[in-house]
């Protein structure tokens, strides 16, 4: 099984040696190739990209106009040769058995569209969360509500070639959340499930919030297909007691001291972003239950 590995990239010159690294020195050396689509940095990203010209499986790909990541993407999948198609970030250090894992996990699922795993965001750069120190230190013995919403994210994910040439890539519309999107098209064209493994680990350099604010109400719309096809499907172990969907996010509301237990922060500043943070939490509980009472369910 020949794995394709795509890297889009935009003016990462100071990590994407880093990410490129940790590709090249896997537990496994099986068929894989390395693909790194430039989207016209003006960094010194195609500089350190050229240090691994000798490598046959490597490829480097420049494009001439920044087109966005979606594009970026795309390029690689069209230029892919493998049988499954990996996306991770230029910004991203995949663990030593990245690749073993991907590869097992889909001879292990041979129905499945698409395989995530866990992103764990660079700890010392944050005072972290208590959920962070646990799946840190003791792992994460399954998926629950929560990471169902980060597991579609192409910081770690892997796709069968097939699937994606058949839903025809990421659609170049989106300039956030195409990886979302995504997987929501696969999923409701029944190609495939998208399973969740624990042991695919990427770490993430660390990120600041957003300057968009709009960004923070899109969990809204991810959940709400999360909780549509928990109903379509018939998946209720989604929900706690069988009408509970995100009972955290429940508790939230009620209680929002929580959120300074489970949000990140770099600096005293962040604080400022908690009502905003609360905000959105409200809304998504909202559209939860316009969504359970559009399909006729009692859901809190």
């Amino acid at each position: 099984m020949k794995l394709s590995v795509v890297i889009p990239t935009y003016n990462c010159g100071g990590t994407i040696k880093d990410a490129i690294d940790s590709l090249f020195n896997q537990s496994i050396s099986e068929d894989y190739e390395v693909i790194v689509v430039d989207d016209a940095s003006n960094d010194d990203t195609e500089t350190n990209c050229g240090g691994y010209s000798h490598r046959k499986n490597f490829h480097y790909i420049r494009l001439n106009k920044r087109l966005g990541a979606s594009r970026a993407r795309n390029v690689g999948l069209k230029n892919a040769k493998g049988e499954i198609v990996a996306f991770t970030d230029a910004d991203c250090i995949p663990t030593k058995y990245w690749i073993q894992e991907m590869s097992e996990a889909f001879k292990k699922n041979k129905k499945a569209a698409g395989v995530g795993g866990r992103v764990i965001y660079d700890m010392p750069a944050y005072l972290t969360t208590i959920r962070d120190r646990l799946n840190l230190s003791f792992g994460v013995n399954q998926m629950s509500e929560g990471d169902m919403v980060e597991m579609y994210a192409t910081a770690n994910i892997g796709y069968k070639k097939s699937v994606l040439d058949k839903v025809g890539g990421f659609d170049e519309g989106y300039l956030r959340g195409e990886d979302f999107e995504l997987a929501f098209r696969i999923l409701e064209l029944n190609v495939g499930d998208i399973v969740f493994d624990k042991e695919l680990i990427v770490f993430h350099a660390a990120v600041k919030y957003g300057r968009d604010w709009r960004l923070l109400f899109r969990h809204a719309t991810m959940k709400k297909f999360i909780l549509e096809q928990a109903i379509l499907k018939g998946r209720f172990q989604s929900l706690f007691w069988g009408r509970i969907f995100l009972p955290n996010d429940l508790l939230t509301i009620f209680a929002p001291p929580i959120l300074l237990l489970t949000q990140r922060y770099k600096s005293i500043w962040d604080l400022f972003f908690l009502p905003l943070f609360y905000i959105t939490k409200c809304y998504e509980r909202i559209v939860i239950w316009e969504t359970a009472i559009k399909y006729g369910r009692f859901i809190v």
